[in-house]
């Protein structure tokens, strides 16, 4: 009977170890699908105002992890000229 209650015990531990934290990325292009590097990125979670800022790879990469799940509004500026 032992057993049982320790396989309830890591069956409960399982399921309250899930994330409620993700991964926001993308890509940053010009509107000829170029990419944008060193552009400044920021992402601000609509319900809660936390917000993540950082800048794009040379391949135009943003990436910011452990973030809280919801929904973002995200800016990007660049001083490329290609970026409108």
């Amino acid at each position: 009977m032992g057993c049982a209650g320790d396989a309830d015990a890591a069956h409960w531990a399982a399921l309250h170890a899930q994330s409620v934290h993700g991964t926001l990325a993308g890509v940053v292009t010009d509107p000829t699908d170029a990419v944008i590097e060193n552009a400044k990125v920021s992402a601000i979670n609509m319900e809660t105002a936390a917000t993540y800022t950082g800048t794009t790879t040379p391949v135009g990469v943003f990436r910011f992890a452990d973030v809280a799940l919801g929904h973002y509004t995200v800016t990007v500026s660049a001083r490329d000229s290609r970026v409108q």
